[in-house]
């Protein structure tokens, strides 16, 4: 009995020791390094969604071939380079659900926008809902109350920001559904200066492009004047600088979304207007404008993430310490086993 414990004990430490160090391996993602560089007014195209999309609604979402509109009517797919409309999609424009996109995959999700989130259901190019549901690591509560939850579509991640002075910044990895939670730079309060004015999204209040520098995480979207600004979420000090000058026309612009692989941005304005960006848009009374944008190499270096308070260099340190405390653990048992004898 003694040896069948001890032979036991010694299997219960390998396992052990293998467990926790893939554990804490395992909670940490790898998110890469993209930026857009510039936006410009070259190519536009214009449309008006109101039609078949409907009014109000919530944000844009890209996918491989399409922009899908999220209205109240619809969720509407649109050919990602003319805009011209394709049909009706199969997701619902509820306002229980709205849509964010991993802009590396070009792979658009729904994510409840009433309740807690703890899952991606993910479409296909159409905008169809598929039967791949990413359950999320934890579960995200955000705040109905606090008008400042905002959803972001990153390259390789999607982001839910909840932008008050003591809020983090929650990055989803799309493909796994690991978590990691980002703390805010709380010596500034962004609640007031992202636009707020979408309607029927029901927690969420706003939503855009997320970028990661190697260093920072920025917001790409409308400011409270309607200007396409970016904003640094995880920086110090905290910052918001505008894109370009020529985006500075437009104080109805309500959601902002980018193609990385067409290299284009998408803006959907929620008031009718008659000028915007310079294109004629009198008459219309939801448009979408497209535009020729860049943005860096896809697919650039990778950096490994961690809950904030623990760096990727702790981490893996941390990971490697509890693996060698595991085989320390299989040494002593095995020894003690053969003594035993």
């Amino acid at each position: 009995m003694k040896k069948t414990h001890r032979a036991l004990a010694a299997s219960t430490a390998l396992a052990l020791g293998a467990t926790v160090a893939l554990g804490a391996a395992s909670a940490a993602q790898a998110v890469d390094i993209w930026t857009i560089t510039s936006l410009t007014l070259d190519n536009p195209i214009v449309i008006d969604t109101d039609t078949l999309a409907g009014d109000d609604g919530g944000l844009l979402s890209v996918t491989q071939s399409h922009v899908l509109r999220d209205g109240d009517a619809a969720v509407y797919a649109y050919d990602l380079e003319t805009l011209d409309p394709v049909a009706a999609a199969g997701a619902s424009s509820s306002n229980s659900f709205v849509y964010a996109s991993d802009l590396k995959t070009n792979t658009a999700y729904q994510v409840a926008s009433s309740g807690d989130v703890t899952q991606l259901v993910a479409l296909d190019d159409d905008g169809n809902t598929t039967a791949t549901v990413v359950t999320l690591s934890e579960t995200i509560e955000p705040d109905p109350a606090s008008d400042n939850d905002f959803l972001i579509s990153g390259y390789g991640w999607i982001g839910i920001w909840e932008i008050d002075v003591l809020g983090s910044l929650k990055v989803i990895d799309p493909t796994s559904g690991v978590v990691t939670t980002l703390d805010t730079n709380i010596d500034a309060d962004y609640s007031t200066q992202p636009n707020t004015s979408n309607e029927g999204i029901g927690t969420f209040d706003g939503g855009g492009v997320g970028m990661f520098d190697g260093t920072d995480y920025w917001y790409v979207g409308s400011d409270a004047n309607g200007d396409i600004s970016k904003f640094n979420i995880t920086g110090d000090p905290l910052t918001s600088v505008m894109l370009e000058n020529d985006m500075t026309d437009s104080p109805d612009s309500d959601t902002f979304m980018f193609s990385a692989s067409a290299c284009r941005f998408f803006i959907h304005d929620e008031g009718p207007g008659s000028l915007w960006f310079g294109q004629v848009t009198t008459g219309m009374l939801e448009p979408i404008l497209s535009a020729d944008a860049t943005c860096s190499t896809p697919g650039g270096p990778e950096v490994e993430l961690s809950d904030t308070g623990v760096n990727a260099g702790e981490t893996t340190a941390v990971a490697a310490a509890l693996g060698i405390l595991g085989a320390l653990a299989v040494l002593v048992a095995r020894r003690r086993a053969v003594s035993a004898r």
